[in-house]
């Protein structure tokens, strides 16, 4: 098994002719975005109504969010 399977992380290491270059940073709550090759850079938080949630004390149950911790305020 270990031959098949270093065979393909190799392949998938090899990355010459890929259409775009992504670097994806995550923070504590955020994720950023760089498009290396475009010149865009992107800085996407968690929703609101999640946000409210997960704060001590707020009285919100995260259950009754739909899509909790799941979507960001600028999805690409």
């Amino acid at each position: 098994m270990a031959i098949p399977a270093t065979k393909t992380m190799m392949e998938l290491d090899d990355v010459q002719e890929s259409d775009m270059s992504i670097k994806v940073t995550g923070h504590q709550w955020k994720w950023e975005y760089d498009y290396l090759d475009k010149g865009i850079h992107s800085l996407a938080a968690w929703m609101k109504p999640a946000t409210k949630a997960r704060q001590i004390g707020s009285g919100i149950d995260p259950r009754s969010v739909p899509h909790y911790l799941l979507n960001v305020d600028y999805p690409w």
